[in-house]
């Protein structure tokens, strides 16, 4: 409340304190990425083992899903098959956290032109594709997006087997998510 109140002494000490500060916070930042990347592990780890023991289709689609949502602690993981003779695609498997009914998603079985289908879009480009604000107006028209008014940020990536697409593996999170490289990296890994 005074005018020259600080001199060279305080901005020292302020300086090494931003400096300390700084050190911490990118210790703790770095510590919460490493028990992330340890809880994922794990996930791939638990999936890993499902996989060899499980030979029921429905069970390994649906351990798949579980472990996609998991993995991301995402709200919602969807699992499409392709069929690539017809361009279509159809909603096979999912993983909801909490009640699907009480949340108002509507999730259908029924079979969507590839044309008409926002995800169809990592099949076309054969990359993981992030998606933001799909709460907007804008992706209102998507055919294959849940319509959970909730849902603004997803992550969608191509199924492929022997080289050729057979699906997508999709993410969804009810609060603005960038996903991160490693994140992306990660999700390819898995499908």
């Amino acid at each position: 409340d005074r005018a020259a109140a600080f001199n060279s002494t305080d901005l020292d000490r302020l300086v090494r304190y931003a400096t300390e500060a700084g050190i911490v916070l990118h210790r703790l930042w770095q510590f919460e990425r490493l028990r992330t990347n340890s809880t994922q592990l794990t996930t791939l780890v638990e999936l890993g083992h499902a996989l060899v023991t499980q030979l029921a289709p429905e069970e390994l689609l649906n351990t798949i899903t579980d472990s996609g949502r998991a993995l991301f602690t995402a709200r919602l993981c969807l699992l499409h098959d392709y069929d690539a003779a017809n361009r279509e695609l159809r909603l096979h498997a999912w993983s909801a956290a909490g009640d699907l009914s009480s949340a108002g998603l509507t999730l259908q079985q029924q079979t969507i032109s590839a044309d008409d289908a926002l995800l169809a879009s990592t099949l076309r480009t054969g990359r993981t594709t992030e998606f933001q604000g799909i709460d907007s107006a804008r992706y209102r028209e998507a055919a294959d997006l849940p319509r959970d008014p909730n849902l603004c940020s997803a992550l969608a990536t191509p199924l492929t087997l022997e080289g050729a697409p057979a699906g997508i593996l999709s993410v969804f999170h009810d609060k603005p998510h960038r996903f991160s490289d490693d994140e992306k990296r990660l999700f390819t890994a898995l499908a």
